[in-house]
Order: structure tokens, then sequence, then C-alpha cells
């Protein structure tokens, strides 16, 4: 899909993508930042219309690989934007050498784009992003929001792993979790942040009550864990 503009300075690109045979797609997140610069959130697969809507935006200044995972395309958006200046996690650089990272994402923070690193999950190593100006969250596999229609597959598989038809993390997720505490301080920092959308990149964006929709869906965080008799 061509870029999306959801607020002034906000956009997104959809794009399909299929893995493991399930068709979950993707999303590049496009912030305009104050100087007029641009920073590509979690880029996908962008074809030349792609790249002329962005760069009618302000030259690509910064890439961000938001988490351990997103990470395919990342390479493919530094040679189209090579002035840009990649940030992803440290751990990164051993799954992807080739990849020439300047630091950690939360060095793209600002007065108006905030970065919550959220600890507790090694084997994710997300950082959150809250857009002031637009009052948004941009997640990107911290919570899914894939709804109908979809093949049977990916509405079997999803299910299953709790992250069909619903908005919130699913329970591959939640399996990742290691620490509690440090997820829920990073879930309560967010909740301290002045959003109402949400982006991810799997599945529909959540236009509005997303600090409510975040509180709720992480509220298992909160309660007692099982200890083996």
């Amino acid at each position: 899909m061509p870029l999306q503009m959801l607020d002034r300075d906000l956009g997104v690109i959809d794009h399909p993508l299929t893995v493991g045979g399930l068709r979950i797609g993707t999303r590049t997140t496009v912030l305009r930042r104050g100087d007029g610069s641009v920073t590509l959130v979690s880029p996908g697969p962008l074809g030349d219309g792609d790249a002329a809507a962005i760069a009618a935006l302000g030259p690509v200044s910064a890439i961000v690989a938001p988490n351990l995972f997103h990470h395919r395309f990342v390479g493919a958006a530094s040679a189209r934007f090579a002035a840009a200046r990649l940030y992803a996690p440290a751990a990164l650089a051993a799954k992807q050498p080739a990849l020439r990272i300047a630091g950690p994402p939360s060095e793209i923070a600002d007065d108006a784009l905030h970065a919550i690193a959220v600890g507790g999950m090694p084997k994710l190593d997300e950082t959150l992003l809250v857009h002031l100006p637009s009052r948004t969250l941009v997640a990107t596999d911290l919570v899914f929001n894939l709804r109908p229609p979809a093949p049977w597959l990916t509405r079997t598989f999803m299910r299953f792993n709790g992250g069909f038809d619903r908005f919130g993390p699913t329970r591959m997720c939640q399996r990742m979790c290691k620490d509690r505490a440090a997820v829920r301080a990073a879930i309560d920092h967010v909740l301290g942040e002045d959003f109402d959308r949400v982006i991810m990149a799997h599945g529909q964006v959540l236009p509005s009550g997303g600090r409510e929709a975040i509180r709720q869906e992480f509220a298992w965080l909160a309660a007692p864990v099982a200890r083996a008799a």
C-alpha cells in the first residue's frame, strides 16, 4: 500500500509479508522530525514508489530496527538511504554482522520522540517509541492486532497463539518474558506517556484508546507468579 499519513508528521506503509506460511504483513513507520529529517522505524520491503514518497517528506537521517526480529529489510533500506544512520539493539550485530549499527534505538530520542527500552525480554529486546506530536505509541512485536479476514492457517495458528482478532501480546511474546519486574517497569513507563494511537508491525493500527488497551492487556504482569508445590 502507498504511504498513508496518519498525522502531519506520522505515516505508515503497509506491506504484504508471509512468514512460515502465515500471512501477517508488516509495516514501515515514517516519522518526520522537528529538523525536517525523516526516521524510518522497522522498514519493510520498500519499493521505488515508497522511497519517492518518503523522500518527498524529507531526507532520511535514521533507520531503526526496534528489536532483534525486525532486521530482514534493514540492509536494503540502509543501502537505499545511504546517508541514514542505523539504530538497533547491540545484540543484533551478532545476528547480522554486515549491518553498521550506529547505536541503540534510544539514541534517536528527543523532546518530541521518547524511547522506552523493554527490559526483561532478552530474546526480543524491543524499544518502544512515543511520538508526542501525534500522541502515538510505535511498537513492533510487543503487541499484535491481526483481524479478519485471513487465510485458514493464519487464523488457526494465531488464534492458538492468542494473537488473532484481538489487540495485545501473543502467547509467544508472553513466554519471552524472563523478568516480570523489568517488563512491568517498562509498561509503567509507557503508561506514564501521553498517547492514544498505537502502531504495531503486524495487524491493524489501533486509532484510539491505546493507553487503556495497553494497561488492560499487560495487567497480567501484576498478577502473582504461580510457584511449584
